[in-house]
């Protein structure tokens, strides 16, 4: 058996048992959801919206990110034997910055 608030209207529409305090009868007699139901759901509408966006900037920088890792990988002609293509860059850049510094010194 349900334990029922007193504090809250519990309303029956189409079978599904409804909280009274987010909706309430429309002028045609369809449940619309109350004023504060309203603006909290347009709240949560632009805090997901705004996270959407956030989160297609990062699949863009993520996507923009990877392309130009690639291009470095991609820019090796030759790797050496039992090194990755990647090791084999990171091998070239590291020579690359000693022998600057060496010839800095």
């Amino acid at each position: 058996m349900k334990a029922y608030s007193p504090d809250v209207d519990y309303v029956n529409y189409g079978g599904v048992e409804t909280v009274g305090a987010v909706m309430r009868p429309g002028e045609d007699g369809n449940w619309v959801l109350k004023k504060e139901a309203q603006e909290q759901l347009k709240a949560l509408s632009i805090k997901y919206s705004d996270l959407a966006l956030k989160n297609e900037k990062l699949e863009n920088e993520l996507k923009d990110f990877g392309h130009r890792y690639n291009e470095l990988i991609l820019a090796v002609g030759n790797k050496h034997k039992d090194e990755s293509r990647h090791e084999t860059v990171l091998r070239y850049i590291h020579d690359c910055e000693c022998s600057c510094e060496a010839a800095g010194q």
